[in-house]
C-alpha cells in the first residue's frame, strides 16, 4: 500500500478492517482491488523499460516467476577482463543512483515516477551481468524486504548459443604441450599374487616409474626425491635377496618378487634408472661435504639410504 495509498484504495471501493482500539494498522479486505491499483501505478516503470526494448511484465505476486521462454545463466564464475571491468562500473553507477532515492513516506504513496533513474542504471548493471547475452525481459514483482524487486532474464535460445560458443572457444583454444614429467605411461597390469608370473613385481614398477616421474619435478625437496629413488631402488632393482629389513618400507619379498633373479626390470627406460641412481649419488656426496663426518652423515642418511645385503 505504499505505492497505492489507502486514500486511493478506499475511493476504488476497497474494503479496510482495523481493531476496535485503532491500536492495529488498517488492514486491505479487497486484494484484487489492491492489485489493480498497485499495477496501475507501476505504469510508468513500464515505459521506461519498454523504451529500453526489453519485454516489461509486471505481477503482484511476489513469488511471480517468468514464463518458459526466459531463462537467467546465473552466477557467472568467469569472466573477461573487459566484461568485470564494465560490470564493476555499471555497480558504482547503480549505488549512486541508489543513494540518490528518496525516502519512502511514512503516510500517503510513493511516486513511482522517481525511481526512473534508479531503474536505467539497473538496467546498466543487468547488461553488463548478462553480456554477452542480450537483456530480453524485466519482471516487476512487490519486494519481501523492499518496496519493489526487479529480475532481468534472456530468452532460453541466448542461453543456449551462449554455452555453444564457449564450448567451440574452448575446442578452438591451443593446447599446451604436456611437461616431459606429466606425461605418464599407462599400462595394465594384471595382478597375480600366485604363481611364477611376477606380476606384483612389475606392478610394483610401474608404480614406482609413475612416482618417480612426479617426484623428479623441481618443485619436491631433495630429501623426498632421495626417498622415492632409495624405494625405487629397494623394491625395483633390489639385488639384496627375498627379504629386505627396512623400519620405513617393512617389505617383504615372497617367492613371487624374487627381484634377485632378473636385476632390471624389462621395458623400464634405463635412463630414468642412471638417471635416479646419479642424483642419489650426487645427493649423499653433498651431504657427506656438507656434514664432513661420515658418521653423521650416516644418521643423516638411515631413513633414505639403501641397506647393504644380509650378506655382507
Amino acid at each position: 500500500m505504499k505505492i497505492v495509498g489507502v486514500d486511493a484504495y478506499v475511493a476504488a471501493a476497497g474494503r479496510v478492517s482495523s481493531d476496535l482500539l485503532n491500536e492495529l494498522p488498517d488492514m486491505c479486505l479487497d486484494t484484487p482491488v489492491a492489485a489493480s491499483l498497485w499495477a496501475e501505478r507501476l505504469q510508468p516503470l513500464r515505459q521506461v523499460f519498454e523504451g529500453l526494448g526489453i519485454t516489461t511484465l509486471i505481477n503482484p505476486d511476489e513469488d511471480a516467476e517468468f514464463p518458459g521462454e526466459f531463462g537467467d545463466p546465473g552466477y557467472r564464475y568467469s569472466r573477461s577482463k573487459e566484461e568485470r571491468k564494465a560490470l564493476a562500473e555499471a555497480q558504482a553507477r547503480l549505488a549512486t543512483a541508489r543513494e540518490a532515492l528518496p525516502p519512502v513516506p511514512e503516510s500517503g504513496a510513493f511516486d513511482v515516477a522517481n525511481l526512473e533513474p534508479f531503474c536505467r542504471a539497473l538496467f546498466d548493471q543487468e547488461v553488463a551481468r548478462l553480456a554477452p547475452m542480450p537483456v530480453r525481459a524485466v519482471l516487476i514483482v512487490p519486494g519481501d524486504r523492499t518496496l519493489l524487486e526487479f529480475k532481468f532474464a534472456t530468452y532460453v535460445e541466448d542461453l543456449s548459443a551462449w554455452e555453444e560458443s564457449k564450448c567451440v572457444a574452448i575446442d578452438a583454444a591451443p593446447k599446451a604441450e604436456p611437461r616431459a614429467f606429466d606425461t605418464v605411461p599407462e599400462h595394465k597390469i594384471q595382478i597375480d599374487t600366485e604363481g611364477e608370473s611376477n606380476a606384483f613385481h612389475r606392478l610394483a614398477t610401474e608404480m614406482a616409474v609413475r612416482g618417480l616421474q612426479c617426484s623428479l619435478a623441481s618443485s619436491f625437496s631433495a630429501a623426498l626425491k632421495l626417498q622415492v629413488c632409495s624405494m625405487f631402488e629397494k623394491v625395483v632393482l633390489s639385488q639384496q635377496g627375498n627379504y629386505i629389513d627396512d623400519r620405513d618400507l617393512k617389505v617383504s619379498y615372497t617367492h613371487n618378487i624374487q627381484s634377485a633373479n632378473y636385476g632390471a626390470v624389462e621395458g623400464l627406460d634405463q635412463n630414468l634408472v642412471q638417471r635416479l641412481l646419479e642424483f642419489k649419488d650426487a645427493y649423499v656426496a653433498t651431504l657427506l661435504h656438507e656434514y664432513g663426518h661420515a658418521t653423521v652423515a650416516k644418521h643423516r642418511l638411515d631413513r633414505f639410504a639403501v641397506h647393504e645385503s644380509r650378506e655382507d
